[in-house]
């Protein structure tokens, strides 16, 4: 049985919007923040700088797509309240022409997003880096943020606040010996015969989900995930999963 030291916070806030990789000019959102996203928002508390232009980085800088990179990082998502979406129209600027001034600009158009309203997600988190994990950690506990922290676009700012760091267990199944999961699944964890025990009186869905980003931003893994729309855990025939103490059975993504 292995064990690892997982950090538990949560993440807050009055919209959210995580774009879906296949929607263009009415962008659609998925319905909890995606690796690569929560990624971002992490390298925001550390201060790790962005790309000075596509795929140049400040010397020194280690992208932060690679600090949490799968190899270093996991990251399990558990919805505390309720998805609920709504649309919302932005005016965009056409700054590819833009006038001298920023003020200036008369070309604009609106467009129609669909936002999370009222998100509220828990977070919990491994790194093997410790030196990551204990300054990620202090940042959480101080909340103390180099940068703010949004969910997915700038317009949404988000709150994040520590609740513990704790020692969890990875458990082995046996295929048909069902497990509550507090966290959303990725589906290629299950076994194949009869994977989900679906609840009629609950609500499921399923996205296609970019997983791994690399530091030049393509996309190197999706992976199919199911989540429970009002936040109850999902009962699933799953290979293996994690034992948290006061908290449940998580599995990350």
């Amino acid at each position: 049985m292995r064990s690892a030291k997982a950090l538990i916070f949560t993440i807050s806030g009055e919209y959210a919007h995580f774009r879906k990789f296949n929607t263009t000019s009415s962008p659609l959102t998925y319905p909890i923040p995606t690796p690569p996203a929560l990624s971002g928002m992490l390298g925001a508390i550390l201060g790790i700088e962005r790309e000075l232009a596509p795929g140049k980085f400040p010397d020194g800088t280690i992208p932060v797509n690679e600090v949490f990179d799968v190899t270093n990082a996991c990251f399990g998502i558990q919805i505390l309240k309720p998805i609920k979406k709504v649309n919302i129209g932005f005016n965009l600027l056409d700054t590819d022409k833009s006038a001298s001034s920023y003020f200036n600009i008369s070309n604009r158009t609106q467009i129609e997003f669909e936002m999370l309203k009222d998100v509220y997600f828990r977070v919990y988190l491994f790194h093997k880096d410790e030196l990551v994990f204990n300054e990620l950690e202090k940042c959480l506990i101080n909340k103390k943020h180099h940068f703010t922290p949004y969910l997915g676009i700038s317009q949404c700012t988000a709150n994040l606040e520590y609740e513990d760091t704790i020692e969890a267990n990875e458990l082995h199944n046996n295929p048909g010996n069902f497990v509550n999961v507090i966290t959303a699944l990725k589906l290629n964890r299950l076994y194949e015969e009869k994977p989900i025990n679906f609840d009629q009186n609950t609500s499921y869905a399923t996205e296609t989900m970019p997983i791994v980003m690399t530091r030049d931003r393509i996309i190197r893994e999706y992976s199919e995930i199911i989540i429970e729309q009002n936040g109850k855990p999902i009962n699933a025939n799953i290979r293996s999963y994690w034992s948290i103490s006061d908290f449940g059975n998580i599995s990350f993504l």
